[in-house]
């Protein structure tokens, strides 16, 4: 509703003006490119959570708890994931990938843009909860509060910049603030519908965890790793491998391997009959 937009729009316009009150025009000329960035790598799910909404609203409606659970796990997973799957082989090429597409890249874009795409992955794993709040019809207090965690980034962004810290700062202080709110939404979730949020953590959050650690090691081990050419055709098409792999054995559990590969060949036969 109005005052949810308004949140972030005055959230979205907000860090601009910080940005550019104390580090001026390039760096937030940094910050438009980082956004560019984070939209396009954003495209890649949205399309599938716009699928899932109305399925997430019907499962609600039908009142049927265990299958409106699992979507929203189900949901939850598979925009983590196909996030974090070009997420992490855009924050590993991204020197090179901007070098292509700009001709000087501005100091801190690739550091910004690297953090936003991880807040991106953060706040991906709020949608099917906030479509499962809009369902109950119960959003006036749920929009307040989401309203002021969402706000509250300029007030503690403002402090840290007044205090000297670094621009990459605003980016932290979203990180945080996209897990308090994804921590709130799970609780509105509880106490608005029958859900247990526990089967939520267990099936859902858990696996995203172990997978996004294990996928956090291997960068490291494999950051060292200098030479454009090399990263981009040699170490990533491995990690997407390795990723998928990883997705699909940990992260999704029996019934939810044969709806993937169902959707998967769905997908293709529509791709290949339009």
């Amino acid at each position: 509703g109005m005052f949810g937009s308004a949140a972030v729009i005055g959230f979205q316009q907000g860090i601009n003006i910080l940005i550019n009150l104390f580090f001026g025009v390039t760096v937030n000329a940094a910050f438009g490119i980082a956004n560019k960035v984070n939209s396009l790598v954003n495209q890649f799910f949205t399309g599938f959570q716009t699928a899932a909404n109305p399925q997430i609203t019907k499962a609600h409606a039908a009142g049927d708890v265990q299958i409106h659970t699992s979507l929203i796990n189900r949901t939850t997973k598979i925009s983590f994931f196909l996030l974090l799957l070009i997420g992490t082989l855009v924050i590993y090429n991204l020197d090179f990938l901007l070098g292509i597409w700009l001709v000087n890249v501005p100091e801190y874009t690739i550091s910004l843009s690297r953090l936003m795409i991880i807040g991106a992955m953060i706040d991906a794993l709020s949608s099917p909860l906030y479509v499962t709040i809009y369902a109950t019809g119960r959003i006036k207090v749920y929009q307040i509060v989401i309203s002021i965690i969402l706000l509250m980034n300029l007030v503690i962004t403002y402090i840290f910049f007044n205090i000297g810290y670094s621009v990459e700062t605003c980016m932290y202080v979203r990180i945080f603030l996209f897990i308090v709110a994804y921590i709130a939404r799970l609780l509105f979730v509880k106490s608005y519908t029958k859900i247990d949020i526990n089967d939520i953590l267990k099936a859902a959050i858990l696996p995203i965890t172990v997978i996004s650690t294990i996928v956090l090691l291997i960068m490291i081990a494999l950051w060292h790793i200098e030479h454009p050419f090399i990263r981009l055709f040699v170490i990533s098409p491995i990690l997407s491998v390795i990723l998928l792999l990883l997705m699909f054995y940990i992260g999704f559990d029996k019934v939810e391997r044969n709806y993937l590969l169902s959707f998967a060949f769905d997908y293709k036969r529509k791709l290949f009959h339009k």
